[in-house]
Order: structure tokens, then C-alpha cells, then sequence
């Protein structure tokens, strides 16, 4: 039974999750929520993996031999194993590996230099004096040598000009250090242990007066067993390869495809049906954050070794079509979302009609900021409301449902196909059953194949006989007012059809490929580096012209990454499809970013240069965390409280101070949030296990052994498998955890001075410790001025519009005749975008915890980023279209569309630029702006079809109504409306947030 509320229409017993108030199938069963849905081999493998290493490390501790040996601070390896699990591919955990051992090292070495340096400014007979007094105080003492060593821990032989020195040379080298991990994100690593052994030389090097290369051992030592017991658990503990990672990776981007189609058929069958526009976004962005995980993957693929069916090779082979599958889908999503935001539309324009209508009476109407746009594109959508359209719309959309479910189970049986085909390509044990298993995916393709063509038939068919009212018997428009309203609806229909059809190719492109694949791989094998066996090749070759392997190929990728997410791929050199000396698209977009403004001087350069050098955001980063670690390591290095901050470790507030701080306020404070709650309940777990295994006693290793194999289970899965932005909460449950429990044990076994004690006396200092570190960092964080994310955000999607008006700028120049790589760089471009907007898209709601002085709310950049997605998608869309059509439907359908239209080209640039401009100086917005734009693009392409009327060339007969160039057509022109309508609402969010200027009354009024 169809129910009608609020002009959304409801229909009992949809099961479906895609539509609006869907109910639960009865069949369904409860779902466990999704960081506790991991009951599954490979994830409980990796929680297994990571486990063991950390329980592995454990062992050190509960062994008195090796504790004493390692030290102290042996638990910190297991805290490192926290930080960093061996829970991904072999060449990760190797290079994450190195980043421990190169952030210990250089720290270490650095600081050995920095030891002889400081002890050089001191002269030694002051040193002998001083120490010969101490010897005289340490006659009385029961144990001379221990109440020396006690003395020098509590500062006496401190002196202020080695103090200076560890200061700035370990200053200088935190600044560098800080400076790395925000051009190179990918080197964390590097800079926390970097950190953790810089305050050694901060707090505790300055206290001894002799020279001492070993200081640092403590921390080096569990640092580098914890991460070579990482790498030898990922490689003997169940290793993982990047092809089998990649394999599962696509598989999961598969994975929610088959339940929206089943949506469409629902769709297609029942046009009347809402779908949930959060749903279809959230849908959007899951497919585009799954396909992101491919992309370091593919990285690594060259130097993977694997055992398998397929090589990285073949699966290399796989990147193009599947990433034009993703696109395919995503574009498929989202014109089903455009009928809603278009239907939504519609409705909220009619109820402010009638609001306005009632109000008309009224002496004083209200004026809404960018009522001028607002007012123009509700009488657009009043006066397109009819009911011949909505009419016509709703008979496109059910002619596609008959051969619409036919290809759509084809599609299914595709995907299911192609996850099968992934499945099996590493799958260990021999199957006797892989010819019968190529024979399936080669009757699913053909099935596919020939799905396809019958619903382009039978829909090309269909589709015009539901529009007859629109045509004459001769098969011409009629002349009539309101035809190209009433075709619009017709367009839907037209428009579904051809996304399902481009959806259907990608799959066929990409099962193609594999049942070739499948055809010469069917044994198990071993596979080597491809790269470096082509490197092997190519020393054994006199000439090596044609063999050109680059470091980009092998890891530029991964190790040149900068913090503020890149919106624009690595477009450098020339794509693989075009022949040198031809027209690229690679090298007109870079042209079109290159500002060709007048020149500065050389030493103006340089100056300016030297200032964003030191005053961007990596040189203020930088400067924070050294002012922060050296007002706070002070205390450490005065003689009247060196012995209070050595017995109290207070140099872990100054290492949780160091961890904490972050370019951003926001991210700052969400993190200090989470931590303060992983810290007490890390706290309680180690405080729970301590007693458990310990009781009143010193601490039974059997015990301690046995309980934190629980522990570290738990602390793990919350460490692997919690949301993103709540692993920093367990990583610090694991670090107190162990402080507890590593201290605790070790004061009772290798007691020394400066233990902080046994259980309940450990957390409550630790969490001292924790929040001085908190209230340094958050000191340092707001004076003078706080760094703001929310200033960061708006920076970053006024980028996402420069990549916008630039591929326009593209388009414009390549519709007549397009280079070669436009499509490939369309696509490149389109997913790089897309995945840094979809990287910002959570973090973005964090803004809400800073302070700023924006009038830019965490609501108003949230939609605007949605805007910024809907622009990326358009104008892929029009840039790929604009390569598939030729020659001649190219010269006749571009310039129909309105695209190339000289006043909407130059209103489209200006507008661009304006939302640019106001989103990073946040100055009001011109009251009048040629918008709405999608308005003027509708009455381009309606006086096309009018002007068709009376000219036998255009587009006004049913048959051509039928051809794929009117399709690609309908898809362009879509694509530009689209794009107009998203820069339209931008235009309106925009004006709510930083207000109009140069208001015309006369044009609000009348």
C-alpha cells in the first residue's frame, strides 16, 4: 500500500536499505556491529599475529635475565608493537621497520654528538672539583657509590652551559624532525622515536658530567627487538603479500554493489519509490574510501613477492578497468541520488511558493539571504513541474524494469564472478575444479554480453513509445509549449539506461581480462619481483633504451606525500597511450596550473621563499613542538627540581606532550579527548591484570603471562579494528597498561632509583604526567595563535575548485579534438580529488571542537565538501564523454548542450573563482551573481531543440532520438546542468555564512 507523507512516498514491506524509512526483512538476522564483526579467518589471523608479537615481547619482561639486560624500559617494545602491529603486507612492516630503526638511530647518534659537544664548554677541572666535593659528602654515607649516583640524579653536578648546548643542538634536531612529519606523513614513526629518545638527552644527559655513548640504550634496545619481532611475526605468522591484499581489497569494493542494484530493479519496477539521500552518499563515499586502500598497494605490487595463481603483473593489468568500473558505479549512485535532490527540490520550491503566495498581503516582505537566486530557480521549478512530465518521468523509468532485471542479474552473476575469480587466485590448495571454475565466469560473460545488448535493444525500443505523445506521426517533435519540459522526462529514462549500460561494459572490460588471466594461470606458483628481475634484464643487456624503470615506479608514492592532502596526482611526464611529440591532456592541465604572472627578483624570491619557509605550516609546527619540549624538559636540567621530575619520570609528560601536539586545534583537542579516556581505562586493565597476576606479592610471571594473553587479545582488536578516529584511545589503553604493569614488575625485579612503585602508585602518577603533558601542549597550541583546521579545510577545498575550473578549462579546449590521455587523466584526476575530499570529509566535523573566528561553521564546510564531490563527479563525467564520442557527434552535441556557450562559459569561470576567493578570505559574496546557472543551461539546450524544430539536420526525429550520440548526449548534458545546479547551492551555503554586499533592492523587492 502506497502512503503519501510530506511529498515522500512510503510503500510498506521495502526491505531494502536504500530507501527512505525501509524496514528490516524478517529473514534478516541481527548484525554485529561493525567493530566487533571481525569472527572471520583473515582478521582473526592478523589479531593473532599482532597478538603474538606483543605477548612475544612480554616474555622479555617476565624473564629477569633479559629485563636486566634490555632495561628499564623494556616494556616500551610492547607500546612500539602497539603503535605499530605487523598486521599488514611484508614490505610495510619492513619499511615501518626501518622508520623505527632510522628514528632511534639518528636520534641516538645526533645525540652522542650533541653529549661531546656540551661536555667540551665545561671545563674539566670545575668538573674535578665539584665531584671531588661530592666524594667528601658520600665519606658518611653507608654506600658511597650509591649516594653519589643518587646525587647525580638529583642534579648536583648540573651546569647551565651544557644544559644550553643539549638544549639547542636536541632543539634544532626536534624542529627538523617536527618539520619531517609534516612533508612526509608517512615518517610518524620516524618522528615519535625520534622524540622518545631526544627527551633522554633532554632530561637525563645534562645530569651526568662525564661522556656516556650508551645513554640511550634503554630506549634504543626494546625499540629494535619490538620492531624485529614485528617483522619476523609478518613474515613465519601468517605473511600476507600486496597481490592477495589487493585481491581481498577489491573484493570488498565489490561487496556492496549487488544489494544497490537490487535498489535500481526496486527503482525501476516502482518509480515512486525515495531513496535515502544519506544512504546513496554514504554508499558513495564507502565504494570510493575502499577503492583508496588499492592505491598503496598497487604501489608496492612491482617488488611483491607472492604465491599464487596470478603475478602482480596480471593484476596490474586489472587497475585501469577497475578503477573505470568504480567510476562507472559511482556515477550510477549518484543519478539516483540527482532524482531525489531533483524531486526535493521541486517540493521545497512549491511550499515556498505557496508560503509567498500567502504572505503576498503582507506590508513588509522578509528578505533571505540570495533571495534574487532563490527566487529564479523556484519559478523554475514550479513552472517544469507538470504533470505530463512527472508523468513521462515515471513511464521512462518503468519501460527499463523488464530488460532491466535481466541485465542486472547478469551483473550480479558478474560480480560474483569476478569476487570468486579473486578469491581463488591465491587460494593455496590445488583445485581440481578451475576449468570448471573458468567455464562459469566464461558463460557469465557471455550471459553479460548478451544481457547487455538485449536491454540496449529492447530499451532503445521501449523508451520512445513512451514518449509518443511527444512525436507526430512522421516521427517529428510536435511544436508545442512545453516540449522540452515534458522531454526532460523522457531524458531519465535515457539517462538510467545509459549508466546502467556504461556499468555493464565495465564489468565486461574487467571479467574480460580475468577469464584471459584465468586462461594461461591455473598452477599454484612462486612469484619474484617483477622489478627486479626487468632490473636483473636490464645489467644484462647492452642496450637498455627500452627497458625504463625510475624510482617513481618503485616507491615514489609512498615516500612523498605531503600533509595537506594532494588534490591533483603526479601528472609529471607524459601518459602511456600517447606518442612523444603528440597533444597530452597530462601537459595542458599542468600548463593551465603554471600562473604565468610577472616575475619577482631573484632575492625577492629568495626572501619570500626563506619567509614561507619558516612560516608555513610546517616551520610553525616545528617551532611549537621544540618551544614545547624545552619549557618542559626545564625542570629536568635546575638544580632544585632535577631530583623531584627524576623520580616522578617526568619525562614522560614531556614525551605525551610531544605525541600530542598536532598541526591543527581541532585534531588537537579530539585527541587529547580520546586519549584522557584510553589512559584511565588502560590504567584499569593494567591495574585489573597486575592484581590478577600479581596479588600483594612481587608478580608471578605465570600469572602475568597468562592474564596479559587476555589483555593483549582485547587491546589488540580494539587496536586493529575500532573506528579510525578511536585508535589513538588504544594505543594509549596499551601504553598505560604496560606502564603499569612494566613498572610495577620491574621495581619488585630490577628495583632502582626513580621506580615509581607497584601498581595503584604507578597510574595515579601516570596520569598526572598525562594531563601536565596536556595542559603544555594545549599552552603552547593556543599562544600566540591557534593553528586552525578550520582555516586548513577551506584552503583545501578552494583547491578542489581550482582542480574544477581547471578541468573545465580542459574540457573547453579539448571538445573539437581531445588528446589522447583525456580520459585517462580525467580519471586519474577524478579519484585523486575524490580521495582527498573523502579523506577531509570526517576529520572536517572535528572543527567543531576548536575556537576560530571563521564565520564558516563545521555544518557549512560539511556541505560544501558534498558540493565539491558532486562538481568532481560532473565534470569527470563531461571530460570521459567528451573522449567516447566521435568526430562528428562531438562538433554537433557539445555546443547543443550549452557547454561551449560563451556567456555561460565566462559566468561559470567567475563564479568559480568568487566561491574560491570566499572560502579562503571568508569576505561576503556580491548580492547579485549570474545565478541560478543550471537555469541558463536548461534554456540553452531548450532553444536547441526549438531551433531543431525548423531544421531538418538537428536532433528532432524519433530515430535519432534512439542513437547512442543522443544518449551521450542526454549524459553531457546532464553532467552541465548537475554541475551548475551543485554550484548553485554552493553559492547559497556560502551566502548564509559570510552574508551579502552590495545589495539591489529593487531586484529582491520586485
Amino acid at each position: 500500500m502506497d502512503v503519501q507523507t510530506d511529498g515522500i512516498t512510503e510503500v510498506e514491506g521495502v526491505h531494502n536499505p536504500y530507501f527512505v524509512n525501509a524496514t528490516k526483512s524478517p529473514s534478516a538476522g541481527r548484525k554485529l556491529p561493525s567493530w566487533l564483526d571481525h569472527f572471520n579467518a583473515k582478521d582473526l589471523k592478523t589479531l593473532f599475529k599482532c597478538s603474538l608479537s606483543v605477548w612475544l615481547m612480554t616474555l622479555l619482561i617476565l624473564i629477569v635475565p633479559t629485563l636486566k639486560v634490555i632495561g628499564q624500559s623494556t616494556f616500551l617494545g610492547c607500546i612500539v608493537l602497539f603503535i605499530a602491529p605487523p598486521a599488514g603486507i611484508v614490505f610495510v612492516q619492513l619499511l615501518m621497520c626501518i622508520s623505527i630503526l632510522l628514528g632511534v638511530c639518528i636520534t641516538w647518534g645526533w645525540g652522542v654528538v650533541t653529549m661531546k659537544a656540551a661536555l667540551a664548554t665545561r671545563p674539566q677541572a670545575e668538573v674535578q672539583a665539584l665531584y671531588a666535593s661530592l666524594q667528601q659528602q658520600a665519606a658518611n654515607a653507608t654506600d658511597p657509590a650509591a649516594f653519589i649516583k643518587v646525587q647525580v640524579l638529583n642534579g648536583y653536578m648540573l651546569n647551565t652551559k651544557v644544559s644550553v648546548t643539549y638544549f639547542c643542538m636536541i632543539g634544532l634536531l626536534l624542529y627538523f624532525i617536527a618539520r619531517l612529519r609534516v612533508a612526509f606523513p608517512k615518517l610518524i614513526l620516524v618522528q615519535i622515536l625520534a622524540s622518545i629518545v631526544a627527551v633522554i638527552f633532554l632530561c637525563i644527559a645534562p645530569l651526568f658530567p662525564t661522556f656516556n655513548g650508551t645513554l640511550a640504550k634503554v630506549i634504543v634496545l626494546p625499540c629494535a627487538i619490538a620492531a624485529g619481532i614485528g617483522l619476523v611475526c609478518n613474515v613465519f605468522v601468517f605473511p600476507t603479500s600486496s597481490t592477495s591484499e589487493a585481491l581481498d581489497s577489491m573484493k570488498d569494493v565489490l561487496t556492496p554493489m549487488p544489494g544497490f542494484l537490487d535498489a535500481c530493479v526496486l527503482g525501476m519496477h516502482q518509480p515512486g519509490l525515495d531513496m535515502s539521500e544519506a544512504k546513496l552518499s554514504g554508499l558513495r563515499m564507502k565504494i570510493v574510501g575502499a577503492y583508496k586502500l588499492l592505491d598503496p598497494l598497487f604501489k608496492f605490487l612491482p617488488i611483491d613477492m607472492s604465491l599464487g595463481r596470478w603475478s602482480a603483473e596480471d593484476l596490474l593489468t586489472l587497475n585501469a578497468p577497475f578503477r573505470r568500473l568504480v567510476i562507472a558505479f559511482v556515477g550510477l549512485t549518484e543519478t539516483h541520488r540527482q532524482k531525489q535532490v531533483r524531486k526535493r527540490k521541486v517540493i521545497e520550491a512549491i511550499g515556498r511558493a505557496r508560503v509567498a503566495n500567502d504572505d503576498s498581503s503582507s506590508a513588509q516582505r522578509t528578505i533571505a539571504l540570495g533571495q534574487h537566486q532563490i527566487d529564479l530557480a523556484d519559478e523554475f521549478h514550479v513552472r517544469s513541474n507538470r504533470p505530463e512530465r512527472n508523468d513521462l518521468i515515471h513511464k521512462s523509468i518503468q519501460s527499463l524494469a523488464e530488460p532491466g532485471d535481466h541485465l542486472i542479474d547478469a551483473c550480479k552473476e558478474a560480480i560474483e564472478a569476478i569476487s570468486e575469480a579473486f578469491k581463488q587466485a591465491h587460494a593455496l590448495r590445488r583445485t581440481p575444479e578451475h576449468a570448471d571454475m573458468l567455464q562459469r565466469h566464461v558463460t557469465a560473460l557471455a550471459k553479460l554480453r548478451e544481457q547487455r545488448d538485449i536491454f540496449m535493444t529492447s530499451t532503445s525500443r521501449y523508451l520512445p513509445e513512451t514518449s509518443r505523445q511527444l512525436f507526430d506521426d512522421d516521427g517529428l517533435l510536435r511544436v508545442k509549449t512545453g516540449t522540452f519540459a515534458s522531454m526532460s522526462g523522457f531524458m531519465q529514462g535515457i539517462l538510467i539506461q545509459e549508466r546502467l549500460f556504461q556499468f555493464a561494459n565495465s564489468l565486461d572490460q574487467v571479467l574480460t581480462r580475468i577469464v584471459e588471466i584465468e586462461g594461461v594461470r591455473s598452477t599454484v606458483r612462486l612469484w619474484f619481483p617483477s622489478r627486479l628481475m626487468t632490473l636483473f634484464r636490464w645489467i644484462g643487456r647492452e642496450d637498455s633504451s627500452e627497458d625504463k624503470v625510475t624510482a617513481a615506479d618503485i616507491g615514489d608514492g609512498l615516500m612523498r606525500i605531503p600533509t595537506v592532502a594532494t588534490l591533483h596526482p603526479n601528472l609529471q611526464g607524459l601518459s602511456e597511450n600517447v606518442e612523444p611529440g603528440a597533444r597530452s591532456a597530462r601537459a595542458e592541465l599542468i600548463a593551465m596550473r603554471i600562473p604565468n604572472s610577472r616575475k619577482r627578483s631573484a632575492a625577492g624570491r629568495m626572501l619570500l621563499g626563506v619567509t614561507s619557509w619558516f612560516g608555513g605550516e610546517a616551520g610553525v609546527f616545528g617551532l611549537r613542538m621544540v618551544v614545547l619540549s624545552l619549557g618542559l624538559s626545564v625542570p629536568a636540567v635546575v638544580k632544585t627540581s632535577a631530583g623531584f621530575f627524576y623520580r616522578n619520570k617526568g619525562l614522560w609528560a614531556v614525551i605525551m606532550a610531544q605525541l600530542s601536539l598536532v598541526p591543527y586545534t581541532a585534531d588537537l583537542l579530539y585527541g587529547i579527548i580520546v586519549r584522557v579516556v584510553g589512559t584511565i581505562i588502560g590504567g584499569v586493565i593494567g591495574l585489573v591484570a597486575w592484581y590478577i597476576g600479581a596479588g600483594n606479592g612481587s608478580g608471578n610471571p605465570y600469572g602475568l603471562a597468562a592474564i596479559l594473553a587476555v589483555v593483549i587479545v582485547l587491546i589488540m582488536w580494539w587496536r586493529l579494528f575500532a573506528h579510525p578516529a578511536l585508535i589513538p584511545a588504544g594505543i594509549m589503553m596499551g601504553a598505560t597498561a604496560y606502564l603499569v604493569i612494566g613498572y610495577s614488575y620491574t621495581d619488585e625485579h630490577n628495583p632502582a632509583y626513580g621506580n615509581p612503585g607497584i601498581g595503584y602508585a604507578v597510574f595515579w602518577r601516570r596520569l598526572v604526567l598525562v594531563f601536565l603533558g596536556f595542559v603544555g601542549t594545549l599552552v603552547v597550541n593556543f599562544l600566540p595563535k591557534p593553528p586552525s583546521a578550520n582555516r586548513h579545510y577551506r584552503h583545501l577545498l578552494a583547491d578542489s575548485l581550482v582542480s574544477v575550473r581547471d578541468r573545465y578549462a580542459l574540457f573547453a579546449s579539448n571538445w573539437r579534438d581531445p588528446a589522447a590521455d583525456l580520459r585517462e587523466v580525467s580519471e586519474e584526476e577524478a579519484l585523486a580529488v575524490g580521495e582527498a575530499l573523502l579523506a577531509i570529509s570526517g576529520p572536517i566535523k572535528l572543527t567543531a571542537l576548536e575556537f576560530s573566528g571563521s564565520n564558516f561553521d563545521t555544518k557549512t564546510l560539511v556541505q560544501v565538501c558534498d558540493r565539491c564531490m558532486i562538481l568532481n563527479q560532473c565534470v569527470t563525467q563531461m571530460l570521459q564523454y567528451t573522449a567516447k564520442m566521435s568526430d562528428e557527434q562531438r562538433a554537433r552535441l557539445i555546443p547543443a548542450t550549452g557547454a561551449m556557450n560563451t556567456d555561460l562559459l565566462t559566468e561559470l569561470m567567475a563564479v568559480l573563482s568568487l566561491m574560491q576567493q570566499a572560502l579562503k578570505s571568508g569576505d561576503p559574496l556580491p548580492a547579485v551573481l549570474p545565478t541560478p546557472l543550471f537555469t541558463k543551461a536548461i534554456a540553452h539546450a531548450q532553444a536547441h531543440v526549438e531551433e531543431g524544430m525548423r531544421d531538418s539536420t538537428s536532433m528532432q526525429d524519433k530515430g535519432v532520438m534512439e542513437s547512442d550520440g543522443v544518449r551521450k548526449y542526454i549524459v553531457l548534458l546532464n553532467s552541465l546542468v548537475q554541475l551548475l545546479a551543485a554550484l548553485d547551492d554552493m553559492v547559497l551555503i556560502l551566502k548564509r555564512a559570510v552574508g551579502e554586499t552590495s545589495n539591489i533592492v529593487t531586484l529582491e523587492t520586485v
